[in-house]
């Protein structure tokens, strides 16, 4: 048996990275595709015949392999495809056809995969197979069904691809085991009439469909998170996430600021979301809209206003909504310029965005505080403005309402702007829930500007919602002079209508996350390596206890078994500190985090 690796195209939506190299020479993790690719297949496939299909800076690619101190006694021969600028892989396949007078390997050099991958079709014992994977949604490309002896019953093109059909797909991994027989007799009359015809512009899998109605190709199953195939920047990206080493990997991913739907294994213990709401009904709902949504224009400013307005009981005027509520603290920051006090620790989006900032530390070892610690701090630092985020992010620590009320009732004889947080209120517990966006409060208090984060304590953080509350007029027409008048998508709008026919699911969703948070600190209370502080949201702040030991080992032990965790050790007012946070989930995933955990420590006592 030989390989042979396609590596004629020109690689144009990585243009960037390969304007004077082929798309194999981009480096993963400090190793180019085609090192790797080789090495792997050397080393276990024990192949020492490899066939190399160049086209666009062959020579590049020639040169470059021919230095790479590969084992002596492996042969590699390259084949020019002189068409590579405009024929398809269908002919860069075509032009290997002398060599299938033998069992072939065919891989595609854009490829990047573990070496489970690799030994897996080595040791397969099928004389003709394709490796796939479950389908993914957000997958693109050519895709399989497969009938009850797990062989491939029909080949599916993108302009074929039904989504209703999806949970039946198997997303080809373009690699191939080709049997001299099957090339001889079924494969190659194929091609050669394909290229007869001068049909150059398809890919191999074309011609391909045409044989495997006849049963003779099975298929190699494989997990979607240990391959990934390389077309554009955001896969380069990507990639690199996933095949670095592990140490750099916890890096990257902090990088992305989200979309780990892309890595399916993982648990998402970082962001913060409600993971009872939703509810599968509304859900349901938002899918059947789905197609009108996306083809139609959003409300403006105004609609949207008064849809929020029902949903919080506030009149309209008073209210202003955004693309999350880091839009609006953009925004926000922007108009109010003035001297502006801060609590540290904190949600960092408003020191981020702020200019002219003056901290307050908090100095116990609780992170908790006053009214009168923060009036003390006004004074002092002739504050303009001062922040309060209650709950606090990533402390959990809820400010009570007298001591809200008391700042407000101060700042408001002396015309200082209190700019309230309530993003994680809803999951605070029934003995110390309260809110101040009502019509009453916002009248009551013309210095108070509260900001809200719809996305979440509602569990849509894809969606993008946050508010902004106040009476005062001449601050809201400022914020919204900073905001377009189409900056809520129609999904959005469409979620702040439907709401508020869900709003007894979305109460009985805060009170069970409030159950799941006990049950959670609790379980983290028995670890005693680590002190866990007592939280009304839907977060845990914890710290290591022993100066030896640091967050980022925590989290990287926690990512090889697939947990997400927030390393906070470098937060303004934690700084030299060992704090991590970690989002609440369903209590069985929850467990099954406690547990990874304890393993940690024990992992470390064992050292």
């Amino acid at each position: 048996m030989r390989a042979v690796i396609l590596a004629a195209g020109i690689g144009k939506r990585l243009q960037k990275y390969t304007k004077d190299k082929p798309k194999c020479m981009v480096e993963i993790d400090g190793i180019t595709i085609i090192e790797r690719l080789l090495r792997q297949i050397i080393q276990y496939g024990k192949l020492r015949h490899i066939v190399i299909v160049v086209g666009y800076l062959g020579d590049v690619l020639e040169n470059y392999i021919k230095k790479l101190n590969l084992p002596s006694d492996v042969v590699i021969d390259f084949i020019y495809n002189d068409k590579y600028y405009y024929a398809n892989n269908i002919y860069s396949l075509y032009s290997a056809k002398q060599y299938f007078n033998d069992d072939i390997m065919l891989f595609e050099s854009d490829l990047v995969f573990d070496d489970l991958v690799i030994k897996q079709i080595f040791d397969s014992k099928f004389e003709n197979f394709v490796l796939v994977s479950h389908n993914e949604p957000w997958m693109d490309g050519t895709v399989v069904t497969i009938d009850a002896h797990h062989r491939v019953k029909k080949i599916i093109f993108k302009e074929e691809f039904d989504f209703k059909q999806i949970d039946k797909y198997y997303k080809t991994a373009n690699i191939y085991k080709f049997s001299k027989s099957f090339l001889e007799n079924l494969y190659l009359p194929i091609l050669e009439n394909y290229i007869d015809k001068d049909n150059i512009e398809f890919y191999y899998e074309r011609a391909l469909k045409d044989v495997v109605n006849n049963g003779v190709l099975n298929i190699e199953i494989v997990e979607s998170d240990l391959w990934y195939e390389i077309d554009n920047p955001n896969d380069f990206s990507i990639s690199k996430i996933m095949f670095s080493d592990f140490s750099k990997h916890y890096e990257m991913l902090k990088e992305h600021y989200g979309g780990y739907w892309r890595f399916s294994k993982i648990k998402d213990y970082c962001y913060l979301v409600n993971p009872y709401f939703p509810t599968t009904n509304l859900l349901e709902e938002l899918g059947l809209m789905l197609s009108a949504l996306v083809v139609n224009y959003p409300s403006g400013l105004k609609v949207v206003q008064r849809l929020a307005g029902t949903l919080f009981g506030v009149d309209e005027r008073f209210l202003l909504v955004g693309n999350g509520a880091s839009e609006l603290i953009r925004a926000l920051m922007l108009v109010q310029d003035r001297n502006i006090g801060v609590i540290v620790p904190t949600f960092e989006e408003y020191i981020n965005c702020a200019n002219n900032i003056s901290f307050f530390t908090i100095k116990n070892d609780k992170l908790t505080y006053r009214a009168r610690e923060i009036i003390k701090f006004i004074l002092k630092e002739s504050l303009q403005t001062i922040i309060l985020i209650s709950p606090d992010n990533p402390s959990g620590f809820l400010l009570p309402k007298e001591d809200i009320e008391e700042i407000l009732n101060w700042t408001k004889a002396r015309n200082i702007n209190v700019v309230l947080d309530e993003s994680f209120i809803d999951f605070a517990d029934e003995k110390h829930y309260y809110t101040f966006l009502t019509e009453e409060k916002l009248a009551l208090y013309p210095n108070l500007i509260l900001i809200k984060s719809i996305s979440k304590s509602y569990g849509v953080a894809g969606i993008r919602l946050g508010i902004l509350a106040s009476s005062n007029a001449t601050i809201l027409k400022e914020i919204q002079d900073k905001c377009s008048i189409w900056n809520i998508n129609s999904i959005a709008e469409y979620f702040l209508q439907a709401i508020v026919k869900y709003k007894k699911e979305y109460k009985k969703s805060c009170e069970r996350l409030v159950k799941t948070r006990k049950i959670f600190v609790k379980e983290l209370k028995e670890i005693e390596q680590i002190k866990v502080f007592d939280s009304q949201s839907n977060y845990v702040l914890c710290s290591i206890k022993d100066e030896r030991i640091s967050v980022e080992e925590l989290a990287i032990f926690c990512l090889k078994n697939n947990f997400l965790i927030k390393d906070c050790s470098n937060k303004i007012g934690l700084n030299g500190g060992r704090f991590f946070r970690l989002a609440i989930k369903e209590e069985s995933l929850n467990s099954k985090l406690v547990l990874t955990i304890k393993n940690f420590f024990k992992s470390k006592v064992c050292k």
